[in-house]
């Protein structure tokens, strides 16, 4: 894993930027997360990122819909951009700071290969490296970019909105239990629900095929 290699070689005092090598960024990328880490020296800062929640929808556009029952995701440089806060969920591809003294290489290896064979979609590092986070107890950030985006308007619809509700339901619910973290939070068990139960979800999501049943 990329994310795994680039931390393990980096010295303890070392800030590690984590992005998408497939993206072309703007020129205050790195920049712009290296100065937010000074701000928030104990924490993760990200330009996105999500609160988690008992939820049933993704959404990523406009703020009015940051409410229950949705998993929304927040973008600097964008309308979703609600300012300066605290997330559970921070994504790579929009860009993340680490700094290598909040990892034992270790345990994200062990929590990387147990997660592996239980993965619910195709790229579940987000959620891994979140959890892992949360279970050291580091804060993650969702912090605003210097004068211009990070990415692209063309990039910004390349992140997590392409997997499955089902999928994330199912990822979150398992690293819930796996971890014993967000033990304040209800996640619902996705697997155990009935056919009708899924439908109704799928349903909610905007998912038309599934009201006709």
């Amino acid at each position: 894993d990329s994310v795994i290699y680039g931390i393990e070689m980096e010295s303890y005092d070392t800030r590690v930027i984590l992005a998408d090598g497939r993206l072309i960024y703007g020129p205050r990328f790195v920049l712009g997360l290296y100065q937010k880490t000074y701000q928030y020296p104990d924490a993760v800062v990200a330009y996105s990122g999500a609160v988690l929640r008992g939820f049933r929808k993704i959404g990523d556009h406009s703020p009015t819909t940051n409410k229950p029952p949705y998993l929304f995701f927040q973008m600097t440089g964008t309308k979703s951009f609600l300012g300066e806060n605290k997330v559970d969920i921070v994504q790579k591809f929009a860009g993340v700071c680490v700094q290598r003294r909040f990892f034992d290489v270790s345990d994200l290896k062990e929590l990387v290969k147990n997660s592996s064979a239980n993965n619910h979609f195709r790229d579940a590092s987000d959620f891994v490296l979140s959890a892992y986070l949360e279970k050291q107890r580091i804060s993650r950030m969702i912090v605003q970019a210097g004068r211009l985006p990070p990415i692209s308007k063309t990039v910004s619809n390349q992140g997590s909105f392409d997997i499955s509700l089902e999928a994330v339901m199912q990822t979150v619910y398992s690293l819930q239990h796996s971890l014993s973290i967000w033990t304040e939070k209800r996640f619902l068990n996705y697997r155990d629900l009935s056919q009708g139960e899924k439908d109704s979800i799928r349903c909610d999501a905007m998912s038309l095929r599934s009201c006709d049943k």
